[in-house]
């Protein structure tokens, strides 16, 4: 039986089927692997199998992958797939889990292979593990269990033959490292992801200049400065401009939209609250104006409830960073995962001040909303990421600067006069 490394929240996840707020099956592009297609193909129920050919589609054999051999039709009127039936898939009910196709069988979960150690997590574009993940004031913890394989491994990775993958020989060294800076809760949340957007810039000089070996001795320098209050411990190493973060990430946000990569009815429903209560400022304001009034929203419905409930979005990002096997990468620098996952704080803080502003109030509840509908909406398509980043590259927005001038938190009344 092979090792498995949870993080906590994944030993007591369960569906909850048609009592979940929304359907992983909406809206969403199912893939079916080769070996399912045909195994349904090749059903002696006939009928049933008829219908399942006629409910998927094949494709172009350019784009067919062995994990991706055809696509499950989705219902025009509805957005739902095919086979979903008052909430729960007529698949599983008619020939059991083990009939599903690799991704709805695994889905929300998510599996990497490191050395001879698997790691689950879940994606929170799941109501419920979302729930489970962000909502633990304790802080989010792992655990080893002996378990069967998991079903779909999403990447494969070795620390042994470190030869091209330059963070492969400090893996575990970085990694606990970087979770051990996003949980440390001496720092504010936005100071915690700089701290760790400095490091990654260490790092990646480090490589660059072939000194991999040193990785060992600069996170012990990054420890000892942030246990005896060196520079990336003080707040004012960081700049801050409420004005260029509100103004770049609105614009940022309303371009994405404008892609039309939004069709995820709960994010609309969070997206239409952002949109209300920034314009509760009131047409005639002027962008300074406008900015001053988003500050005052933050100051009076966000930071007092993020005040005691900050690890929501701490989880979040210890959670993105296990899933995502950071910081194994054959391609992207450390800063580059970094900075995106810093961008998408600053673009979710931004939606939960006017959705504050709307209620005037925030909870618990609308983070878990926005949060899962978010990534749903954005992060499940292809293309997201890149568009993000390009548009980030264009505006020549890449730098540990403006990462900074996007991520950490200012006052308005300073920016606004």
């Amino acid at each position: 039986m092979p090792k498995v490394l949870f993080p906590d929240y994944m030993l007591t996840f369960r569906c909850i089927g048609n009592e979940c707020e929304d359907s992983c099956c909406k809206n969403l592009e199912i893939p079916v692997n080769r070996d399912t297609y045909l195994k349904y193909k090749r059903l002696e129920d006939r009928e049933f199998s008829e219908r399942l050919v006629q409910g998927m589609e094949v494709l172009e054999a350019s784009k067919r992958r062995s994990d991706q051999y055809a696509v499950i039709k989705l219902d025009e009127a509805t957005g739902h797939c095919t086979f979903l039936e008052n909430g729960l898939c007529s698949i599983q009910m008619k020939l059991g889990e083990s009939c599903l196709s690799k991704v709805c069988a695994s889905y929300p979960r998510r599996s990497n292979q490191v050395d001879d150690t698997f790691e689950t997590s879940a994606l929170l574009s799941c109501p419920e593990a979302a729930r489970l993940a962000l909502l633990n004031p304790e802080g989010m913890s792992f655990t080893y269990v002996e378990a069967e394989q998991p079903i779909t491994i999403g990447a494969r990775m070795t620390t042994k033959l470190p030869s091209g993958i330059p963070y492969a020989k400090y893996f575990w060294d970085i990694r606990t490292f970087a979770v051990e800076m996003l949980q440390n809760r001496s720092y504010s949340l936005s100071h915690r992801v700089m701290q760790l957007a400095v490091l990654a810039v260490a790092l990646d000089e480090s490589c660059a200049k072939g000194k991999v070996d040193q990785i060992p001795h600069i996170i012990q320098r990054f420890r000892d400065q942030l246990d005896g209050g060196g520079e990336i411990a003080k707040t004012e190493t960081f700049p801050t401009d409420l004005h260029f973060q509100f103004k770049f990430l609105n614009a940022l946000l309303l371009l994405l939209i404008s892609a039309k990569v939004s069709n995820n009815d709960k994010y609309m429903e969070c997206l239409d609250q952002y949109i209300d209560g920034i314009q509760k400022a009131g047409d005639g304001f002027s962008e300074q104006e406008l900015v001053r009034y988003y500050g005052e929203c933050r100051r009076n419905y966000y930071d007092p409830f993020m005040a005691e409930h900050e690890y929501i979005f701490e989880n979040y990002l210890v959670n993105q960073l296990f899933s995502s096997a950071f910081p194994y990468d054959t391609e992207l620098k450390l800063f580059t995962k970094v900075f995106y996952m810093g961008v998408i704080y600053g673009l979710l803080r931004m939606q939960l001040i006017g959705m504050a502003a709307c209620h005037e109030r925030l909870t618990a509840d609308m983070i878990i909303q926005l949060i899962y509908s978010f990534i749903r909406n954005f992060e499940h398509n292809q293309n997201f990421k890149k568009v993000l980043l390009e548009q980030c590259e264009a505006g020549n927005i890449r730098t540990l600067g403006h990462l900074s001038l996007l991520v950490m938190e200012s006052d308005a009344m300073e920016d606004s006069r």
